[in-house]
């Protein structure tokens, strides 16, 4: 289990990196009277896939610990990375 979480949090740091990317790209291009629609578009695809790799990570903590279950609207993120921190030790 910490090998995908090690592999996950790799691909939501990329994913990080990225998406602050687009937003200097967005901001960058709307200074100029550019249109900013492309990379809007790529920065909700990027937001979509960083969603189902925490999605993803979601399942597998409450697999492992069934107990554990996680609500990420009522528990907020620093509950949900406490119950999947608790999960893996």
């Amino acid at each position: 289990m910490h090998g995908n979480i090690a592999s996950a949090s790799h691909e939501l740091k990329t994913l990080l990196a990225i998406l602050y990317t687009r937003a200097d790209l967005i901001e960058f291009r709307h200074k100029r009277d550019k249109s900013i629609d492309e990379p809007l578009n790529e920065l909700r695809f990027d937001v979509d896939r960083m969603n189902m790799i925490i999605s993803n990570l979601l399942d597998v903590v409450q697999a492992d610990n069934p107990e554990n279950t996680v609500n990420a609207a009522h528990d907020g993120v620093r509950g949900v990375i406490g119950k999947g921190k608790n999960a893996t030790e």
